[in-house]
């Protein structure tokens, strides 16, 4: 550490001028002759000073040097470039043909409306755009318990950054909803601050009709997002009191462990059969914003709109295709077992029966073990040793085996047979 402050002390040296002092020639040193009415001896020049290896002293002698360089050293020198040696000076936006460019309408000062329609059953790879049951069991009951008969609001947004906090701001609000045979999809599009309080009256209008939030992660950061833009604006959050159903649970649920990632687009390309062309990634959105609103650039403001449309497209069809995978988890591939477990979790222990026990064959390992457990709560321990001794068998389940140990020790009180499972397991 203290190396390395004394490195950066040199190189504030150098740029404010700083020459070595001159080493006096040993042989012609002289001691200083007294006075009475000579004035006290001037400390050495800043940048000639001895500089201590200690941090603490390296700190002070940092701030004094950047005090004193004040004449010599320009502040510009250790930050960016002003913009005039840069790319220019920001360029205004013509907002007309902006609105063009998107297909949209322009609203106001720095405010944008796009608006696309689609055909009820329009695919979204190998999934038709339709209404999704509002009685899907991968539904919680205390959401359905609030649904209402009004429309499903389908919501996504692009931010100015990707760690949430009171800093970032939701510069593009992408909404869809089902309108008799058609699907609708709007999206609002700020290009300046002072256009975000419009924008968010504008989105309260549009949601007045709605009933249901469908998001895909929209629980830990669309929400709270939004919630944190409607405080500061002091306006009435629209989306406060309605029913939130975030499909990244249901979709980690059935699937954690089985794709690579549970993100929307590993969803669209395992379960839809979806592959986005020329998508821009999220990662990059905020970066293009920030493009628009210092240089005026709009070259890829155009991706950010479709990336968001595609977003709301992708929810909307992903919505009723999980409906399917909780109904035929095996035809997916998906995790019966973890499937299961929810359920019970939420105290619907019937719907977890009927899972296990449709396609009982057809369940993995993990699946054959958790409807083994089951059957134990169920007290049908003669099932749930069948399950075990075909496992032992046909895949050498140390579980199973020390499960069947377990059994014949407490509950058959055949001792020989629980020994002979003890041994076993020993050996594997």
């Amino acid at each position: 550490m203290a190396r390395g402050l004394k490195q950066r002390l040199g190189a504030l040296r150098q740029q404010a001028g700083a020459v070595p002092a001159a080493t006096p020639h040993p042989a012609k040193r002289h001691a200083p002759q007294p006075s009475q009415h000579t004035d006290p001896p001037e400390s050495p020049p800043l940048q000639h000073q001895k500089i201590s290896n200690k941090p603490a002293q390296l700190g002070q002698t940092l701030r004094r040097l950047l005090r004193s360089s004040h004449s010599h050293l320009s502040y510009g020198d250790l930050s960016a470039p002003p913009l005039s040696q840069g790319r220019g000076r920001p360029v205004p936006i013509d907002e007309t043909k902006l609105a063009k460019l998107l297909g949209g309408e322009r609203l106001g000062d720095g405010l944008f409306r796009i608006d696309r329609n689609y055909p009820l059953g329009f695919r979204i790879g190998s999934a038709p755009l339709v209404p999704f049951s509002r009685h899907a069991s991968y539904i919680p009951p205390e959401i359905n318990a609030q649904q209402t008969t009004a429309p499903a609001l389908y919501l996504d947004t692009e931010t100015s950054g990707l760690a949430g906090g009171v800093g970032t701001v939701a510069f593009q609000v992408g909404l869809g909803r089902f309108e008799s045979d058609t699907f609708r999809v709007t999206i609002f599009l700020i290009t300046t601050f002072a256009a975000e309080t419009a924008m968010l009256k504008a989105v309260r209008r549009w949601c007045a009709e709605c009933g249901l939030v469908v998001s895909y992660n929209g629980r830990a950061f669309d929400m709270p997002l939004l919630s944190a833009r409607y405080r500061l604006a002091e306006l009435e959050n629209p989306l406060e009191y309605l029913p939130h159903l975030d499909l990244l649970s249901p979709t980690r649920t059935a699937f954690r462990n089985r794709w690579p990632d549970c993100r929307l687009g590993t969803a669209e390309r395992w379960l839809l059969r979806f592959r986005r062309k020329d998508d821009l990634p999220g990662a990059q959105v905020p970066e293009v914003w920030r493009k628009l609103l210092q240089w005026g650039d709009t070259s890829q403001i155009r991706r950010v709109v479709k990336h968001n449309a595609l977003d709301i497209l992708g929810l909307a069809a992903l919505a009723p295709m999980l409906d399917q995978v909780f109904q035929n988890p095996t035809t997916f591939d998906a995790h019966c077992a973890r499937m299961a477990r929810s359920f019970k979790n939420r105290g619907q222990e019937a719907l977890g029966w009927q899972l296990l026990t449709k396609t009982p064959k057809a369940l993995d390992h993990d699946g054959q073990l958790e409807l083994a457990r089951w059957q134990i709560r169920a007290e049908r321990w003669s099932k749930a040793v069948a399950i075990w001794e075909m496992l032992l068998e046909e895949e050498g389940c140390a579980e199973s085996c020390e499960r069947l140990a377990k059994f014949h020790e407490h509950r058959s009180k055949q001792l020989q047979q629980a020994l002979a499972y003890t041994r076993r397991l020993m050996l594997m």
